[in-house]
């Protein structure tokens, strides 16, 4: 599989070209183009739909794209840099599609991973993000209650240890019995 194709909207020229510098410095990415705004960067682009899109402080950046490309490809996974990624209004009007937010002050190693990451199918949120989407929720699984831990034989230990090792059970078997 080839580098990461990756596209960049930015307003300021100059944020363009640090992330182009960022991109271009790391061998599994490959820069496609820049543009000041979406609609710039999918002229130019003239159809072809790179495999990342690194937007700075550009939420709308997902909307504009999709209906710019064809119907039958898939947009690019969205990666977004904000000004202020845990404030409640900009959880709430960021696109659902966004696969990764990030703070506009990331570094440029933790903006590569999360293009890495994003270009592999994951979703990246910075831990304060997390904390503050998720506030006040339930956890998924129950904690175990406080109660008293049972202890495990020394069969139960030497059984694990030998599952751990790849035995099966007739291994196991022959080893209770005394034969090998």
């Amino acid at each position: 599989m080839g580098p990461v194709r990756v596209a960049v909207i930015a307003a300021s020229s100059q944020e363009r070209a640090n992330l182009q510098t960022i991109i271009e410095a790391h061998p599994a990415l490959a820069f496609v183009d820049s543009a000041a705004d979406a609609d710039t960067l999918a002229e130019s682009l003239t159809g072809s739909v790179p495999d990342v899109l690194l937007a700075d402080n550009e939420p709308d950046a997902s909307d504009a794209l999709k209906t710019l490309f064809e119907l039958g490809q898939a947009p690019p996974a969205l990666v977004l840099l904000l000004d202020d990624p845990v404030s409640d209004g900009m959880l709430d009007a960021l696109p659902g599609d966004a696969s990764a937010m990030l703070s506009r002050n990331a570094t440029p190693a933790e903006i590569v991973a999360a293009i890495e990451a994003v270009a592999a199918g994951l979703c990246v949120l910075s831990p304060d993000i997390v904390a503050r989407r998720f506030a006040g929720r339930k956890p998924l699984r129950q904690t175990s209650p406080g109660g008293p831990v049972e202890a495990l034989t020394l069969r139960e230990i030497e059984v694990l240890a030998m599952l751990a090792d790849g035995k099966d059970l007739a291994s196991m078997r022959m080893s209770r019995d005394g034969k090998r």
